[in-house]
């Protein structure tokens, strides 16, 4: 088919839409529709060449993987090497074992299938993991598996039956399991989910490929209304909206509507020369912009946005890279023949399994104990439906609860200290995000929130019967300012224990920082001197007040400020050895550092708890 510069013009906007909301999705909240935009494209370009070649008779099925593993291999492979060995660089140790899971999926094109099962892809966590772009990549593979069986193997008359049934089945399937469901993840990234944007591409390429539109005003129409539509989109979704579904076909129809328009206004603009250059790079544009993002933001993770400077070396980053792999990787293996290919690309594909394989032995920031990178204490107990006791496991004293969110978990350890040194036990259950508290109302969460908490619900029947089999309650929590109900449910739990003569303590938590000294730090010992003095703390009066509020409210609330402790005044260190694993959370040398220098205060604290009426 005849080489049309517009297609590379629609390249450069849908790399330009993804990059700009990756840079900062306040500019252009639906700015990811250029993902999207890229299905329809490969969708209607592979359907046209392979109808093409159907009817001359010379398809074949070896040819067609042959093109498209040259096409898009080799330079996704020199990627991801890269991609491994900054990881040996930037990443911690034990991130580089969760990178490696990501590598494993991503060399075998089913990075999306890996992502899925995880957060969503606008989660923060995801935002920091620098092979999260190559979800669009697995399911392009993945398409490239299915279509060509579909459109050789049924008749011609009826192909666009076929394509148009399996449109609108997979369309349903993606906006009932959006509206219905609570796998917002697994849908984002199913290939099912995406087919549909391709079959657009498909069926236009059917219908359209060898039709001219029967004037050029319509064509100018289409154009102008397709364009326009795609900026509207662009800027009315966002990372709230249900998305793809059949609000997919929204954007997804306007790329089609400019594919199917003559020359006209916007065709021209389209195939100008700057547009079709960044159309030509816009694979390894879209191959590099991310990693470089995602090590930034994992170098600091309090980044929500980037400075102008960051993004002018973000920008000179990604285009020099991008050149370098179509120069050197995209255009030189492309036109080997299979011979040439298979000798000079294996050995990229074998170092790339080696590094892989060996990422976290050859981690270049050393070997941090695996208690100094995560919470270790009391997992059993956290985010599972089960409780642990801890503490003197012989006591016969007034029987105690721990519940909370994940500052709640790094407290186990430390009353587990107190506890075995002073006669009391306690039993626990912890859930990460907020307490399993009854009350809490979940449709104050976003999609993305009640995803990642959506076995939340489990905890609270455990957590509700805890409660009532204690005389004293100890919670702790980062956020109870997070939602209207929280700050209900914490008063609803006071008012319960005090109609029965119980107790409720709530600590008022450690101080939490806007980045992870770990990472700074590089290292569990102090290197960085001015990082006591420059490390800023997130703002948490909001937390506070309400803590205070609910116990002015109740005689039976009482309140242990931690953020007080001598633990901190030289904090994230205590005697030069880093007390966080992470911007938040003690690690297990900071949780019992901080018992012992709390130890007489707290002790004589619970006495007065104990004894007061």
């Amino acid at each position: 088919m005849q080489f049309r510069n517009d297609i590379q013009g629609l390249r450069a906007i849908a790399f330009i839409l993804v990059y700009i909301f990756h840079l900062n999705p306040h500019w252009l909240p639906g700015g990811y529709i250029g993902v999207d935009m890229f299905f329809v494209i490969s969708g209607y370009l592979i359907t046209s060449i392979i109808l093409h070649q159907k009817e001359k008779g010379t398809f074949s099925f070896l040819s067609f993987y042959e093109k498209r593993i040259k096409r898009i291999v080799p330079a996704y492979y020199v990627a991801i090497l890269f991609i491994a060995m900054a990881g040996c660089y930037f990443y911690l140790q034990a991130d580089t074992i969760k990178l490696r899971s990501a590598l494993y999926r991503s060399i075998a094109f089913l990075s999306n299938q890996f992502f899925a099962s995880g957060e969503s892809y606008f989660g923060a966590k995801l935002s920091e993991n620098p092979l999260l772009h190559t979800w669009s990549l697995a399911i392009e593979m993945q398409f490239y598996l299915i279509l060509p069986f579909l459109l050789i193997f049924i008749r011609n008359k009826w192909l666009p039956y076929a394509i148009g049934g399996l449109l609108v089945i997979l369309t349903g399937y993606s906006t009932y399991g959006l509206y219905y469901t609570d796998n917002f993840s697994a849908i984002y990234f199913s290939l099912f989910s995406r087919m549909p944007e391709f079959f657009i591409g498909v069926v236009l390429s059917i219908f359209f490929s060898k039709k001219a539109l029967p004037s050029k005003k319509v064509s100018t129409l289409l154009s102008i209304f397709g364009l326009s539509i795609l900026i509207l989109t662009a800027f009315l979704i966002n990372e709230e909206t249900l998305f793809p579904g059949v609000l997919a076909l929204l954007p997804c129809t306007a790329v089609g509507f400019l594919l199917i328009s003559g020359e006209n206004l916007v065709y021209r603009f389209l195939a100008s020369k700057p547009m079709v250059y960044i159309g030509e790079l816009s694979y390894s544009l879209y191959l590099w912009h991310w990693p470089i993002m995602a090590y930034m933001r994992y170098s600091d993770p309090s980044k929500t946005t980037f400075s102008a400077t960051e993004i002018i070396i973000i920008s000179i980053l990604t285009f020099a890279f991008a050149w370098l792999s179509y120069t050197y990787v995209e255009k030189t293996f492309r036109t080997q023949n299979n011979k040439v290919f298979a000798l000079s690309f294996t050995p990229i594909v074998l170092v790339a399994c080696a590094v892989t394989l060996k990422l976290p032995t050859i981690n270049l920031n050393g070997y941090v104990p695996h208690e100094f990178t995560t919470a270790t204490f009391g997992r059993a107990s956290h985010s599972q439906d089960s409780v642990e006791v801890f503490g003197d496991l012989e006591s016969t004293r007034k029987k105690i609860a721990l519940i909370g969110d994940s500052h709640a978990l790094i407290l186990k350890s430390f009353l587990d200290y107190m506890g075995k040194r002073h006669d009391f036990s306690f039993q626990t259950i912890t859930v990460s995000g907020h307490p399993a508290l009854d009350g809490i109302r979940q449709d104050e969460f976003t999609n993305e929130e009640r995803e990642r908490l959506k076995h939340y619900g489990t905890f609270v029947n455990t957590t509700t019967d805890l409660i009532n089999q204690s005389d004293i309650v100890f919670i702790n929590s980062l956020g109870f300012q997070r939602k209207p109900s929280f700050k209900a449910a914490l008063n609803k739990l006071a008012e319960s224990l005090e109609s029965r003569n119980k107790k409720l303590v709530i600590f008022i938590t450690i101080p939490v920082y806007q980045s992870n000294p770990l990472r700074l730090n590089r290292g569990i010992r102090k290197t960085n001197e001015s990082l006591s003095k420059n490390l800023k703390t997130f703002d948490s009066s909001k937390n506070i007040n309400i803590i205070r509020e609910v116990a002015q409210r109740h005689k039976n609330v009482f309140v242990y400020n931690l953020s007080k402790s001598n633990v901190f005044s030289d904090s994230p260190f205590y005697r030069d050895t880093l007390i966080y694993y992470d911007h938040s959370h003690l690690n297990l040398y900071g949780s019992l550092a901080m018992a012992r220098e709390e130890e007489d205060k707290f002790i004589t604290f619970l006495h007065n708890v104990i004894e007061s009426k």
